[in-house]
């Protein structure tokens, strides 16, 4: 406790070799494995992995059998953290699934989060990221629930980890902060050291160098203060690839060199395997091609035995390298297409950029301009919105830059203007939106074409005015083209059919003020058409005299407005598409909720479980809570589900719902999360999914319980991280949506059967309400029949039946397996066969209308004897007549023995309100 190490560890052991003395072992034995786990600790902190494993083992030989399965769990726990520590991934995945199994989550949450933590960080090592994240955050919601600030903050470090794998660097950041605050508070320096080394490795990956050293600098002398040699390791290593990417060798290789010491005496495979790697980069920069391939054979022999995907693509990555500078440039070439390939399908996409732009460069210095502008391209498509461009691929743009001036004084030769004419399509193609590309459109042609004020003008909708979408110069910047002279340029080109160029032609007389013209000698007026239409102008002018626009420069103008109309007519399309789907699932929304917001008054019924429900629903109608529905079939869940949405604070935006049993396995996640062209055989459009369509609203996912499992695991991580692909997509898509589901099976037991995912399973089930069947409601069939009546009437335009007092009694005494649903069709089909204006018994199905008969029939001839034994044994007077007596008595022993007295109505063939009144008027005693 003190921070003496050493005199503990001596302690622990003569505690054990005590107790191993003892006659009676077995009365100390819970405290002989204590002392081993203690002492197994004190050696992993200082690196000693090996001998910690086997006093682990050891304790386990000698005790293990003998102990409860708490104990014998926390020594599985213990032996899977040192043999993740040793690269043993498999072995340790073996005993964290152990500790599942003796433990459960409830009675043993910290053990069961321990588990998840290292099952989260052996994902995270297998690249499986997303898994990771479910562990971790599975774990943090059990250190929570334990009160353990402790954990909570390891894990905080652990998910940033992950974060950082994934490119969201601020993410990542936010939680090392929240790590470092609960360590600070603490004191705890073995969790304070590897939160700063994760923040130095965060910091070196956007190129933050000096933050980098310093909080790697702060993570060693952590390390070194509390003996942690693995630790001490990492930050060795960390700095070493720090001062490599600046430029200093000498450093990084005595950085290294630490850290392979350290790794001989903790014996840690994986760090091993990483530094190895990392020398092999260091020597070919060095071009010591020879040290190089002999680190990268021990680094890849290591990692066989780890089993680390990353590392095996990195490893590949220094190979393909390796390859090039022994000018086997196309074998070099693939290693690293295949590597940035692989990169990106595990989650590293600034790390896959960063390789197609050395691809790109590589194209550059060989003098292929186009095919690395086609990397420039991807590079830049894969790092997306991200906040930090790699340096390889801000290097490859300011290349090609240079190699292909926009400026028009620069354009001076037909292969200027091939490569500005490559540059500008590249550009057009990256832009996003029809906002972005108009933006880029009259930028480019005014620094191309030298002149003074450029705008893209778009045709209004049935109008001939025209709008400025984009502009530059002393154009306003949007509204309605108000200028009648440039207007009549606009039809002189539109008339013409090609580009206006003033230089080039004489404008007819009369058609644009003269006047104008000498303000404005140089003037450029592109149509544009889209959708077949010309419905855009490209306008630019200057007041500058100017020489003749030459046939090279026009021809290169041209050529652009076409790659712009292009890209502007694909943008408005998928805005159309997009506008068009949306409007479909709106439409769609408003179709099923039949004209109206539902609210209490579209869900009947006044039974005590109804009122039950009632008070649930006004619980939550201010709440954005996620809220499972649970409930037979056909008792109304989709209904209850559109009452909470229209009841609370998202009512103005849509609803959406879907049956997740209706559709196939195949077509399920397209529908939810929606598709790509081209992402499979039969998806020649782009589709917007329902998480899509329903942001800001509510997605309904009734009969979740049937969801493929495999793709559970997407659907978790958009309710935890709000954000998802598109099947066959790259662009991360954000959804805000309040989360309804509902099923008819028992949730909890597809989780014990292995059907449903335990993590999804606790994610779902935050605020249940379970919807009673219509057998515990029996007061509400009437109602309910009555308005199903109603409502059937008025949608065949015919005049509202009746229902006959037997009828209705029939249809109270049935017992309904098929709830609401079933009594909403048995009604419907009725009233379409029925001919008279009121509905008799012998209209009702036969299950229905039979029953009743049967009861009777079996009834009829137990009360022909007991009245013949009631006559003959009780006296007869007018004084005190028997009718009412028996009648009264009757009821009252109906009504007790059902214990509902709408059924006892229903059974004895009389009202309910003729019930009441008999019992008022002559009680159990049958007398008035």
């Amino acid at each position: 406790m003190t921070g003496n190490t050493g005199a503990a560890e001596c302690f622990y052991r003569r505690c054990r070799e005590e107790i191993d003395r003892e006659p009676e072992t077995a009365r100390f034995r819970a405290l002989a494995v204590e002392a081993a786990r203690r002492e197994s600790e004190i050696l992993e902190k200082r690196g000693e992995f090996p001998a910690a494993q086997e006093l682990l083992e050891q304790a386990l030989e000698t005790h293990g059998d003998k102990l409860l399965s708490r104990e014998r769990a926390k020594l599985y726990n213990d032996m899977a953290w040192i043999q993740y520590r040793l690269g043993e991934f498999d072995r340790s995945w073996e005993h964290c699934l152990l500790v599942h199994r003796l433990l459960d989550e409830k009675r043993d949450p910290a053990e069961i989060a321990q588990s998840y933590n290292l099952m989260g960080t052996i994902n995270w090592n297998r690249s499986k990221y997303e898994d990771a994240v479910l562990c971790y955050k599975r774990c943090l919601a059990l250190r929570e629930e334990c009160g353990d600030e402790i954990g909570i903050a390891s894990t905080y470090n652990n998910l940033g980890l992950v974060y950082r794998s994934l490119g969201a660097y601020a993410e990542a950041l936010a939680c090392f902060a929240k790590s470092m605050e609960i360590k600070k508070r603490h004191e705890n320096l073995p969790g304070l050291a590897a939160a700063h080394l994760n923040q130095a490795l965060v910091y070196l990956e956007v190129e933050k160098y000096r933050d980098a050293e310093r909080s790697c600098a702060t993570a060693a002398h952590l390390a070194e203060t509390i003996g942690n040699q693995q630790l001490l390791a990492e930050a060795w290593g960390t700095m070493g690839e720090i001062q490599y990417l600046q430029g200093n060798g000498e450093k990084a290789a005595a950085c290294y060199e630490k850290d392979l010491d350290l790794c001989d005496r903790t014996k840690s495979i994986r760090e091993r395997a990483v530094v190895l790697r990392k020398l092999g980069e260091l020597r070919l920069a060095a071009g010591d091609a020879a040290d190089a391939a002999r680190y990268l054979g021990e680094a890849r022999a290591l990692n066989r035995l780890i089993g680390s995907r990353l590392e095996a693509v990195l490893l590949s990555l220094l190979e393909g390298r390796m390859l090039i500078s022994q000018g086997r440039v196309e074998d070099g070439r693939f290693k690293l297409e295949s590597g940035s390939l692989e990169l990106a399908l595990l989650g590293r996409t600034n790390a896959a950029a960063g390789v197609a732009a050395e691809l790109g460069s590589l194209s550059l210095a060989e003098g292929n301009e186009p095919l690395a502008r086609e990397y420039l391209l991807r590079s830049l498509s894969a790092v997306g919105e991200s906040e930090h461009v790699p340096l390889p691929v801000r290097l490859l743009r300011e290349s090609v830059e240079k190699r292909s001036p926009l400026c028009r004084g620069q354009i001076v030769s037909d292969t200027d203007r091939f490569h500005a004419l490559c540059r500008l399509t590249a550009m057009v193609r990256a832009a996003r939106g029809t906002a972005e590309i108009e933006s880029l459109v009259v930028d480019a042609a005014l620094r191309i074409t030298g002149m003074e004020r450029s705008a893209l003008l778009r045709k209004t909708d049935g109008r001939d005015a025209f709008r400025i979408a984009a502009a530059s110069g002393d154009f306003a910047a949007s509204g309605t083209l108000a200028d009648r002279r440039i207007l009549a340029v606009l039809a002189v080109a539109l008339r013409l059919g090609y580009p206006l160029d003033t230089t080039r032609s004489t404008v007819p007389e009369g058609k644009v003020p003269p006047e104008f013209l000498a303000e404005r000698p140089r003037i450029l007026c592109v149509p544009l058409r889209l959708g077949g239409e010309t419905t855009a102008f490209l306008y630019l002018d200057s007041s500058r005299e100017g020489e003749r626009t030459g046939d090279g420069d026009h021809s290169l103008l041209v050529a652009f407005c076409q790659e712009a109309a292009l890209a502007l007519e694909r943008a408005l399309l998928y805005e159309r598409i997009e506008g068009f789907e949306q409007s479909r699932f709106e439409a769609g929304a408003s179709v099923a909720r039949t004209g109206k917001r539902a609210g209490f008054q579209d869900v009947i019924g006044s039974s005590a479980p109804m009122r039950h429900l009632y008070g649930l629903l006004d619980g939550i109608k201010d709440m954005d809570t996620t809220v499972l529905l649970t409930g037979s079939n056909g008792t109304g869940k989709d209904l209850i589900a559109r009452t909470i949405h229209y009841r609370g604070p998202r009512a103005e935006k849509p609803f959406v719902s879907l049956n997740c049993a209706a559709i196939s396995a195949e077509l399920l996640e397209s529908e939810l999360f929606g598709h790509e062209r081209g992402a499979f055989t039969g998806a020649h459009k782009l589709r917007i999914g329902h998480f899509e369509s329903a942001n800001g609203g509510t997605i309904f996912l009734n009969e979740i319980g049937d969801m493929p499992l495999a793709l559970q695991p997407k659907l978790l991580h958009v309710l935890e991280n709000r954000t998802f692909y598109r099947v066959g997509g790259s662009h991360l898509i954000s959804t805000n949506v309040r989360i309804i589901t509902a099923t008819n099976k028992d949730l909890l037991s597809l989780v014990r059967e292995g059907r449903f995912r335990e993590d999804l399973y606790y994610r779902v089930n935050v605020f249940p309400i379970r919807i009673p069947d219509l057998r515990e409601r029996v007061e509400d069939i009437e109602p309910l029949a009555l308005h199903f009546l109603a409502t059937f009437c008025r949608l065949y335009g015919m005049p509202v039946k009746k229902i006959s007092p037997e009828a209705m009694a029939r249809l109270v005494a049935y017992d309904w397996p098929g709830n609401v649903r079933e009594l909403e069709n048995i009604v419907n089909r009725t009233i379409i066969a029925t001919r008279r204006e009121t509905i008799l018994p012998e209209d009702l199905p036969d299950a229905i209308a039979k029953r009743r008969e049967i009861v009777r029939a079996e009834e009829r001839a137990t009360l022909e004897q007991t009245i013949d034994e009631l006559v003959e044994r009780v006296e007869l007077t007018a004084a005190d007549p028997i009718l009412p007596r028996v009648e009264g008595m009757i009821v009252s022993k109906v009504v007790e023995k059902i214990g509902d007295k709408t059924k006892a109505a229903a059974l004895l063939g009389i009202s309910k309100p003729t019930v009441y009144s008999k019992l008022k008027k002559y009680g159990k005693t049958g007398k008035p």
